[in-house]
């Protein structure tokens, strides 16, 4: 692979992760007004279930999908390639969100979290967009690549809530609608744009797709004890993020009575500095302080910028919090994803960016579920509960062995 076709690659990765992470996010702002919504329904307060803890339900369960479709689909695309196994997997995410719309339009919460399962199982293919990008070394840095494609996520998760906030005014089915419309489009970009950065290593079937499954599945890449010691690391620090991003918008609803509308901007104005942060800062913060320092002092900062929260008024918290909490964010994610593959990458790219996302996404459902508990009492708690996990991510980072 030239230079400049690797950056034709690239600018094609980055289109699709823009695409794909926009209509994840799209529905962001809708489902806490949804669930917190005064008006009973047989959606939000079904079986008489409190809509606090269905809300936690409807969160976990799309990272429960991230987390079993990631844990396999970087693999198997070590095995058959980037290219077929994101066609495939976006295909099934578009069918996903088709689903969803239609169970919200019905108000039938089983087939919602049903279709939230689905459409999360597919979107695991994110692992797949960074081991592309990994791919692309030495003709784009590891770093680099990491970090604008972080940048891309982020921006994604900028654009999606904007406009999920405009379209709630459509119906609450209209955002899904337009992630499924979104998907498709990312997936006519793969089939005509996408190269593929890897040699396939066997031919697709039915029978070798099971085993691949099972034999590649990247959560096996943990019966390697170092690999193991920096999982719970990570899970932890993991864990401490999600309860930001699964519980300031309820957050927002219940303190200071936001709208979708408002969730949307503060959901912009967070991701517009993790972009920047990414962007421009992720690089030069690692090449000034190294992967490990540098991770350790982002975790720190994160931590602090989260104990901070229980002092700003929604204005504050806006142009201060949110703002600070951004740049952190970013630094973490850009230093992690390379620590893991500058150690591990001989395990395969796929497998080892899978096991990243899978990890993300346990951390998901975990915090989902156990911070939905802890809502009951006030959803700032399961923020400040995920900023004790971060502190403690970070001296087991700061004194793991030397030789792990």
């Amino acid at each position: 692979m030239t230079k400049a076709s690797a950056y034709k690659h690239f600018a094609v990765i980055i289109l699709v992760a823009l695409i794909s992470v926009s209509g994840i996010a799209l529905p962001y702002p809708i489902l806490a007004p949804i669930f917190m919504d005064e008006v009973a329904t047989d959606f939000n307060r079904f079986l008489n279930i409190p809509a606090e803890l269905l809300f936690a339900v409807a969160l976990a369960i799309y990272p429960l999908g991230i987390l079993v479709g990631s844990s396999f689909i970087g693999a198997l695309s070590d095995l058959f390639g980037r290219r077929s196994t994101l066609t495939v997997t976006l295909f099934f995410a578009a069918l996903g969100y088709c689903f969803t719309a239609w169970a919200v339009m019905i108000e039938h919460y089983p087939l919602f979290i049903l279709a939230r399962f689905l459409t999360g199982l597919c979107e695991g293919n994110v692992s797949v967009c960074r081991a592309l990008a990994l791919d692309l070394d030495p003709h784009i840095e590891k770093t680099r690549a990491m970090s604008l494609l972080n940048a891309t996520f982020y921006t994604g998760y900028l654009v999606g809530p904007l406009a999920g906030g405009y379209l709630m005014d459509f119906g609450n089915d209209a955002a899904f609608w337009v992630a499924a419309v979104a998907t498709l489009f990312a997936l006519a970009v793969v089939h005509f744009l996408l190269g593929e950065s890897t040699q396939p290593k066997e031919k697709a079937s039915l029978v070798l797709l099971r085993s691949k499954i099972i034999t590649h599945n990247s959560f096996r890449l943990l019966k390697e004890r170092p690999i193991r010691r920096v999982f719970i690391i990570y899970l932890l620090l993991a864990m401490g993020i999600n309860s930001l991003y699964e519980y300031y918008p309820l957050w927002l609803v219940t303190d200071f009575a936001a709208s979708s509308m408002q969730i949307g901007i503060a959901t912009a104005v967070l991701t517009l500095f993790m972009i920047i942060s990414s962007a421009f800062a992720v690089t030069y913060w690692k090449h000034r302080l190294g992967l490990a320092t540098g991770a350790m002092i982002a975790m720190f900062g994160l931590t602090a910028s989260l104990f901070s929260y229980g002092l700003y008024d929604y204005s504050s918290l806006l142009w201060i919090g949110f703002p600070i909490t951004g740049c952190f964010i970013a630094l973490v994610n850009g230093m992690m994803p390379v620590y893991f593959s500058e150690r591990f990458g001989e395990f395969g790219q796929g497998r080892i960016m899978g096991l990243l996302t899978s990890t993300f996404c346990l951390a998901n459902v975990v915090m989902a579920l156990l911070g939905g508990i802890i809502a009951l009492l006030s959803p700032l708690y399961s923020i400040f509960f995920g900023a004790v996990l971060i502190l403690f991510s970070m001296f087991l980072f700061k004194f793991q062995p030397k030789n792990s």
